[in-house]
């Protein structure tokens, strides 16, 4: 039922006229609710594109969107009103650079939308495709309920959805989200002002931390004081490509990028277990994985370009999701075949200033486990136990018996030497000559705790400045080193011991130059914090 009354009046030179109009009905009050199948754990994920070519047109994940009519509490007895047509809207999509952190390389700001409804994926629902923000149900029917799907090309997409029916009296009514009564609803289930899962967050244990949280720390109180991996939270969620396949990375964790550029298959397992025993000794969380295809990759090692070797240059800038550009590490052969030195050049330092890791092709076996974990200490701003320290010589055997130090074995008389065994101090006599790296000093490359992957444990033969024509020979050869020590005391063989008859046994190397040793307590790869580079390379 149904009426109106219209008034009339004027005074003086005004005049009016009012017309009211009133409809009574029996129908039933109903609501539109808009929810998505399996909303709570959904999050967004994109089609690998390498920036050439057309960008990808079919989505990563799919989100099923329902919309349905829902009474509202009513005494009325009438049927249900239907919809003569429902329709879903986008009403806002992120549209970052790229589609992960890293990906693509080139033509980041061709990427597609990050959310879009898809038009066939939509037909075969039954919805009729209006444009990627926009999709509705086909004209002539009355509907109680509605389904559309959501795709993303993003693995970092955010944005918000609603939805709209037009009812059978020609009345508009917008929809809630089923949890919240909120409109719109945010895409993914996420918190307010966040554009991060809120799964996601639960699951990684970062529900407290904000999109710009960067304050992970290393476990145990390693590191120099300084938290953070150069990563937030948003960028460790958005994520990154490798090879073609996506991953993410943990709030939890301090992540470390190295890509392996060495190309030598014969050395591959030597190499990863050396990034291994890094990974180990530091605790960091290690990912090599990205090969050159994934981030701009420095020309040689004189490339010291900070715009290369990035891993998150696709940035979102927006409520400070992007800290700084961090840069991965890069791990190549020397182009010499006999050159014996291993190079981390630009370091110590963090990785911005790490233009590449150059190994020596000689070293095999344990030999360059140790290098590629020492190396990457470097690039991990952790120095040198200390500075200097070795001599390469030869000890050439004479027609008498006896033997002279030379600098190597083309010249056989120098200065004669006593050779004597450094693990007993008794004089010992070979019947050949040999070849040695000497350790001339205290607190130079050697020292320091043995167990150290940043000692140097190279040497065979000792000089010490209270006998100066005397050689120890250490036998058998110094091991490796696995961990990063807790201070820079010698505890085995770099402190001072006695001999079996009681004499003393002086330190073979010492412990750590003043300032130096700790290791374990200077590790830091964040590039925000901004640490200068080395004076060139260092060993």
């Amino acid at each position: 039922m149904y009426g109106s009354r219209v008034e009339s009046g004027s005074q003086g030179n005004r005049h009016w006229k009012d017309t009211y109009t009133w409809r009574f009905s029996n129908r039933q009050e109903v609501r539109l609710v808009i929810d998505a199948i399996d909303f709570e754990n959904w999050r967004p994920l994109a089609t690998y594109w390498d920036g050439s070519g057309a960008p990808p047109t079919t989505g990563g994940a799919h989100l099923k969107l329902v919309a349905h009519l829902d009474p509202q509490p009513s005494t009325s007895s009438a049927p249900l009103p239907k919809a003569k047509k429902i329709t879903f809207k986008l009403l806002k999509s992120s549209s970052v650079p790229g589609i992960a952190m890293n990906a693509p390389v080139v033509n980041a700001e061709k990427s597609p939308q990050d959310l879009q409804f898809e038009q066939a994926r939509n037909q075969a629902l039954g919805m009729v495709f209006v444009s990627k923000d926009r999709v509705e149900t086909a004209p002539g029917g009355l509907f109680e309920f509605a389904t559309a799907e959501l795709s993303s090309f993003d693995s970092g997409a955010y944005g918000e959805v609603t939805a709209e029916a037009e009812l059978e009296d020609g009345s508009i009514i917008t929809a809630r989200f089923r949890d919240t009564g909120d409109n719109p609803m945010r895409i993914p289930k996420r918190a307010p002002g966040s554009y991060v899962a809120e799964k996601w967050m639960n699951d990684h244990g970062a529900g407290a931390a904000g999109d710009f949280s960067d304050d992970e720390k290393l476990a145990g109180g390693a590191g120099d004081g300084h938290s953070g991996d150069g990563l937030t939270v948003y960028e460790e969620y958005r994520g990154f490509f490798a090879d073609t396949v996506w991953f993410d990375t943990k709030p939890a964790d301090v992540d470390f990028m190295v890509i392996n550029d060495t190309n030598a298959a014969n050395l591959e397992a030597h190499i990863k277990s050396g990034i291994q025993r890094f990974a180990s000794a530091t605790g960091l969380k290690v990912n090599s994985n990205m090969t050159d295809l994934d981030i701009k990759m420095p020309s040689d090692r004189t490339d010291y370009d900070p715009a290369k070797r990035v891993i998150n240059p696709n940035a979102l800038l927006e409520g400070g999701r992007h800290k700084v550009d961090q840069h991965a590490v890069v791990l190549r052969l020397s182009s010499s075949s006999t050159s014996p030195v291993s190079q981390t050049y630009g370091g110590p330092s963090s990785p911005k200033n790490i233009s590449q890791i150059e190994l020596s092709q000689k070293p095999t076996g344990d030999e360059l486990v140790w290098t590629v974990a020492h190396e990457l200490g470097h690039a991990a701003n952790i120095p040198h136990h200390g500075e200097g320290g070795f001599r390469d010589a030869y000890w050439a055997l004479q027609s008498d018996g006896s033997f002279h130090e030379t600098p190597n074995s083309t010249i056989t008389t120098g200065v004669p030497v006593t050779l004597k065994l450094e693990a007993t101090g008794q004089v010992f006599s070979s019947p050949l000559s040999t070849k040695v790296t000497v350790s001339t000093k205290l607190q130079g490359l050697a020292s320091g705790d043995e167990t150290c992957i940043m000692r140097y444990p190279v040497a065979n033969a000792i000089e010490r400045a209270s006998e100066p024509s005397v050689r120890y020979f250490i036998t058998p050869d110094e091991p490796y080193g696995v961990t990063l020590c807790l201070d820079g005391k010698g505890k085995d063989f770099n402190s001072n011991r006695t001999y079996p008859d009681g004499s003393p046994r002086p330190s073979r190397h010492g412990d750590a130059a003043p300032g130096r040793g700790d290791c374990k307590h200077r590790i830091c790869i964040n590039d925000f914090h901004a640490h200068p580079p080395g004076a060139g390379g260092t060993p």
